[in-house]
């Protein structure tokens, strides 16, 4: 749990000084809305992988949340979810969303994509 605190702590920090952008190794994005749906970022510990907040709709919502779900990691309570972030596992399915879309990935995705890094450190995903 104390890897996981460090996790947000550090990209919270990252946010709130708008300087995540400069500091990720990777940011995902959905091609058609263009919203970022996730940081990569290298810290002293490990590989974190950040995650911004969204709005989910209220079906969708209410079909993959529960009320206790809810209530501890969304902003209102209801639907907009917090940002979050945690630390790299290999091969681990992960669900990038966005008020927008969502999609799930493996986390070997994006190891392989660190590996093939170039100057364009944005990868855009299709929806």
């Amino acid at each position: 749990m104390a890897a996981h605190d460090a996790a947000d702590r550090i990209y919270d920090a990252l946010v709130k000084t708008r300087t995540i952008s400069k500091r990720a190794l990777l940011t995902y994005r959905f091609g058609r809305c263009r919203c970022a749906v996730l940081h990569v970022i290298e810290s002293p510990n490990g590989v974190i992988l950040g995650f911004p907040r969204y709005k989910m709709s209220r079906s969708l919502n209410s079909e993959t949340s529960n009320a206790s779900g809810r209530a501890n990691n969304t902003e209102d309570g209801d639907r907009h979810w917090k940002q979050h972030a945690g630390y790299f596992v290999s091969d681990v399915n992960i669900e990038l969303r966005c008020d927008h879309a969502r999609k799930t990935i493996n986390t070997n995705e994006i190891d392989s994509d660190l590996k093939k890094c170039s100057k364009d450190r944005v990868v855009l995903l299709s929806e």
